[in-house]
């Protein structure tokens, strides 16, 4: 969640705190406090809602636009933009927008403000990353580069949505994108300048950006949403980092006010801060990735299935969690947080996600009979900018030392943009390292990760069994798509397209000015109180 309502794609590990601030700062009741100063990355796409796939772009989008749905400060769903959504068969959607919203130019925000923009974003020769989002639309394909059937506009403010599936969440799926964020007009004249300083509806505006450097935010004095009942700072600045240590130092020599810890200060944060920390659970979990492709671990052989639960059996999680992150990471149960969805943790099969050597030989030794494995190099790669080398290295050294595999060579990509662009290639092949952070329900997640047309399936996992499933889940009633979902996920135990490593807890430091600093419901940043005096 780049805000308290939307979701990560990927999740950089290393700059997570500055896409929760906009959540709860808005307009008015007024300003309070001095300048805030965060560290964020820089942005892999356009800042557009339909574009942005990574942390760092949708915490800025999530900052400049609201959608018809927002999260109030315990979780709960209430209206934004929306008057009401209203439906009678889980089907047909009718959608009245509030008259009084507009966009930081003047532009009313309208019916037609949110039609057009989930049109663009649909049209495949637009190249939206989050287009799939929009994909139980009525007239939504693969191959669409045309307007979605499923929508019509009745007056100027109302509009209905008709679905192509029976959708008992639809509500809930509003607010877990970006992509059903709306756009003003002017975004279409010449909406590669407009993606680069978009003009939103949301608490801020963006000023001064500098690609690769810094970019800052000032109120958007005309928002009056849920988040306007709380203060805001004057400015927020917001300076692009390499690497989580140079924030960190950045953070000691008092120019940040707010930063997660990075793995090589875990030992010394609580006294680098003077006690002024805060620690939570937060609904990331992180994952070995591995191609569908990638020689040896083929997912389309027994011998490649058995190598991947080999893998996984012999990671030491606890190990790995307890000696480098001292606690602050935890084996993952299951693909899914288990503080967050335990009803999806510790499922039948989830025992190859626990440590046990002996296992892992026998599934190894199981395939080798079916296929010897090949030997050539195997790169993993990670983003440099993401502290993920120490875990990297780690787990190599438990393959090498467990199994006796030597070709997986860690490859290091400097920066998380580029890493993202790595991966979308599509001859990427080879190991990677994944992470995701869950939205308030997990079946988007499912979706977008897992199956044949997830846009971000960067494991290329293709299971045709697995994507009818999904679709029974989908149009399945709440009593009964639960254990569906539960289906699935047996299926991805089996499969591994991505290995479940850990879960996360959060350690955040913050500056001696700073005040009102707390964790909601879901371990996010809650900065509605948060001033810097």
């Amino acid at each position: 969640m780049k805000y308290m309502n939307s979701r990560f794609k990927f999740f950089a590990a290393f700059v997570p705190v500055v896409l929760f601030m906009a959540a709860c700062f808005g307009g008015s009741p007024g300003v309070k406090g001095k300048e805030m100063r965060f560290g964020s990355c820089e942005p892999q796409t356009a800042l557009l809602p339909g574009s942005v796939r990574d942390e760092c772009g949708s915490g800025i989008v999530t900052n400049l636009f609201v959608g018809l749905v927002t999260r109030d400060r315990e979780g709960n769903l209430i209206n934004e933009v929306a008057e009401s959504i209203d439906t009678q068969d889980n089907l047909t959607y009718v959608i009245k927008v509030k008259k009084d919203w507009k966009f930081s130019n003047g532009e009313k925000v309208t019916a037609k403000s949110f039609v057009d923009a989930w049109n663009f974003t649909a049209k495949k020769s637009n190249a939206q990353s989050n287009r799939d989002d929009l994909k139980y639309i009525d007239g939504y394909s693969a191959d669409l580069d045309g307007d979605l059937s499923g929508l019509k506009i009745t007056d100027e403010f109302t509009f209905t949505v008709k679905l192509n599936k029976k959708l008992n969440d639809f509500s809930e799926r509003l607010s877990n994108t970006t992509a059903f964020f709306p756009l003003p007009s002017v975004a279409y004249q010449d909406i590669k300048k407009f993606g680069q300083n978009p003009i939103g509806n949301g608490p801020y505006l963006l000023h001064d950006r500098r690609k690769n450097v810094s970019w800052s935010y000032r109120p958007n004095r005309d928002y009056h949403g849920y988040a306007s009942q709380f203060p805001i700072p004057p400015s927020v600045r917001v300076t692009v980092y390499q690497s989580g240590s140079a924030k960190y130092a950045d953070y000691l020599a008092g120019n940040l006010d707010l930063v997660d810890v990075p793995q090589e200060n875990i030992e010394t944060y609580k006294q680098d801060s003077e006690g002024r920390h805060i620690e939570g659970v937060t609904s990331v979990v992180s994952y070995v990735g591995i191609t569908a492709n990638t020689p040896g671990f083929e997912l389309n052989t027994e011998a490649g299935k058995l190598r991947r639960r080999a893998l996984s059996l012999a990671i030491d999680r606890q190990e790995m969690g307890d000696k480098l992150y001292h606690g602050l990471r935890f084996p993952a149960t299951g693909f899914f947080s288990s503080a967050f969805f335990p009803n999806y943790a510790d499922l039948p099969g989830s025992d190859v996600l626990k440590f046990n050597l002996e296992k892992a030989k026998e599934f190894w030794a199981e395939a080798e009979k079916l296929s010897p494995y090949p030997r050539r190099q195997i790169d993993f790669f990670y983003n440099v900018d993401g502290g993920h080398k120490i875990w990297i290295d780690a787990v190599v050294n438990q393959l090498k030392n467990g199994l006796g595999i030597t070709n997986i060579i860690p490859k290091p990509v400097p920066t998380f943009r580029e890493f993202l662009d790595l991966v979308d290639q599509d001859d990427f092949s080879g190991f990677f390292r994944s992470g995701w952070q869950t939205g308030y329900i997990a079946a988007p997640s499912i979706e977008t990760l897992f199956t044949s047309d997830g846009s971000n399936n960067s494991s290329r996992y293709r299971n045709p069994e697995f994507d009818k499933l999904a679709v029974r889940a989908v149009e399945a009633k709440a009593s009964e798509s639960a254990s569906l979902y539960k289906e699935l996920l047996g299926i991805l135990l089996k499969d591994l397209p991505l290995i479940p490593l850990f879960g996360y807890k959060d350690a955040l430091v913050y500056g001696k000015d700073v005040r009102g600093i707390k964790l909601n419901k879901r371990g996010i940043v809650d900065t509605s109180d948060m001033i810097r005096e």
